[in-house]
């Protein structure tokens, strides 16, 4: 019943036995990950998808905040992940674990958690990493040359906004706002905004 469920559900799920290891896998995940049941069924989840948090600090693993023994609870349901997507690249998704109860354990196998799998929006990943850096700073280091409206561009970042909200509150074209982008990950040896606003919260740079 609960497979059948999952199924049909819009957000990828995968489910795990007490050491780890996937027993199930729907559509989905295969569609975000781009790897088939064929080839996770029975493999460590930890070691599948390698996820780390959004400073690079390794998760899966030793960190993984779920304890996979039935009948434990987690001390988190639900946080954010960044996993290889199969194809080379990077995805940030949002995992919330899901403990099969008792009653329904002989309806899922050997499975004793189940995990849900949805990406994470631009605006979202940008408001987390403000918290985690507020929490943990690294060592000031040189702005690398940004110029003044490098800056503000990467305060606008921050907070949220998208390319057409920064043209609009600084009256330029989206095209500057995307030339300014450009330039900034030249500056700070990064590849997407994501990466140059954490760089930016990290070194004190906004």
């Amino acid at each position: 019943m609960l497979r059948q469920v999952f199924e049909q559900s819009t957000d990828g799920v995968f489910g795990i036995d007490p050491s780890g290891r996937i027993h199930y896998w729907n559509p989905v995940c295969e569609r975000l990950l781009g790897r088939g049941p064929d080839e996770v069924l029975g493999e460590r989840c930890a070691g599948l998808l390698c996820g780390t948090d959004l400073m690079g600090q390794r998760v899966c693993g030793s960190r993984c905040p779920v304890p996979k023994e039935a009948g434990k609870e987690p001390g988190v349901k639900d946080f954010d992940l960044v996993v290889d997507d199969g194809r080379g690249g990077s995805l940030w998704l949002n995992v919330g674990a899901y403990y099969v109860p008792p009653e329904l354990r002989d309806k899922a196998g050997e499975v004793s958690v189940f995990f849900s799998l949805r990406p994470v929006s631009c605006q979202r990943l940008l408001q987390r990493l403000v918290r985690e850096t507020q929490e943990r700073k690294a060592p000031p280091r040189p702005s690398n040359g940004l110029t003044a409206r490098e800056t503000e561009i990467l305060r606008l970042a921050a907070e949220g906004l998208g390319t057409a909200e920064m043209a609009r509150r600084l009256s330029i074209s989206t095209a500057t706002v995307r030339n300014h982008f450009k330039n900034i990950f030249g500056r700070l040896e990064v590849h997407s905004r994501v990466e140059a606003v954490s760089y930016a919260l990290q070194h004190d740079l906004i």
